[in-house]
């Protein structure tokens, strides 16, 4: 089981949160802009640290939601050595698309000892091999903020 977790209003429902849309639009980490891909963590609290590491410093922060997916054992890809830096979108980029695999684990920037899944929704399979639950509310406690 991995998670998505995506502010309130790019998380109308599982549709929106599994289309890849914004990372197609902005690019991330591992996916240049044009290439779609979804970002996941293996655990909630991973995602947590994973928003509140780039998160600006506020009082208050959005509304988030999170979504359970469930992917079948065997085919995500397991990457252990991380390329540098300055290359992970072209790494990503190698690895999503049609011809590309149905998603990849990496280790988190964040926390190393904590994996992060990007799964690829142009993926031919992606719709019969990913099954998820519904949207749910992310609250996140403001004590966080305080830094």
């Amino acid at each position: 089981m991995v998670y998505r977790v995506a502010k309130a209003r790019h998380a109308r429902d599982a549709k929106t949160m599994l289309n890849g849309q914004g990372a197609r639009e902005w690019g991330g980490r591992f996916n240049s802009p044009g290439t779609r891909a979804v970002y996941c963590a293996s655990t909630l609290s991973l995602a947590a640290l994973e928003i509140l590491v780039h998160a600006p410093r506020v009082a208050v922060l959005p509304d988030y939601r999170y979504l359970e997916i469930e992917v079948p054992d065997g085919v995500i890809e397991r990457v252990d050595v991380m390329p540098d830096p300055g290359d992970t979108a072209a790494f990503g980029d190698a690895r999503l698309g049609v011809d590309g695999v149905p998603g990849f684990s990496v280790p988190s920037f964040a926390l190393a000892l904590e994996r992060n899944v990007v799964l690829n929704p142009d993926h031919p399979g992606f719709a019969s091999l990913v099954t998820h639950g519904e949207v749910r509310p992310f609250p996140l406690d403001r004590r966080l903020l305080v830094r």
